[in-house]
């Protein structure tokens, strides 16, 4: 998001952009891209949503380092990053239960002609469930992504406050037999 100046500069440039190639062939015939600034409307501040509790899903792996500087899958390092951005403490975030998924992300730097370091990260999928100790404002998580790499595509999540618990009761499989009985 930006704010007023950086937002009339943006206009200013894009009302003087004309002729722009896109894409990885640029010179190719199919990179051209048409720029058209077609409405420009207010932000709305959204309302503090406080809450207690929230659940986090990630949308797409999230790519987190530790305070080392290292790749990391840990939780812990997820409740970090949220801290930062929710602008609390780490320790007043509480992770209650966590359903975790694990992706291993790489790929290669095409201009480099080298591969990216291969890692270990929290994968789409992931849910965990958050407690505080005090009302946090989780409208700040909002349309965000969180970690490293986002411009990529990485750390999209979504949020939701005060989950509603379900039950999910199973029926057994196995029949029972009683004594009486001579069938199979």
């Amino acid at each position: 998001m930006a704010d007023k100046e950086q937002a009339e500069v943006i206009v200013e440039l894009l009302q003087k952009v004309d002729g722009v190639r896109m894409g990885y062939a640029r010179n190719a015939e199919y990179g051209s891209v048409e720029v058209a600034l077609t409405d420009v409307e207010p932000l709305q501040n959204e309302k503090p949503q406080l809450t207690r509790n929230f659940v986090i899903k990630l949308n797409s792996p999230a790519i987190l380092y530790n305070e080392s500087g290292v790749p990391s899958a840990d939780v812990e390092c997820l409740k970090g990053y949220l801290a930062e951005v929710l602008q609390v403490e780490a320790n007043v975030l509480h992770i209650n239960s966590a359903f975790l998924t694990y992706e291993t992300i790489g790929g290669f730097n095409v201009t480099w002609r080298q591969r990216k370091p291969i890692f270990t990260a929290l994968g789409k999928g992931t849910v965990c469930y958050f407690t505080t100790d005090r009302e946090v404002d989780i409208s700040l998580l909002s349309e965000s992504f969180i970690g490293e790499r986002v411009a990529e595509g990485y750390g999209e999540l979504e949020v939701l406050a005060e989950p509603q618990r379900e039950v999910v009761l199973m029926k057994s499989v196995a029949q029972k037999v009683s004594a009486n009985s001579t069938e199979q």
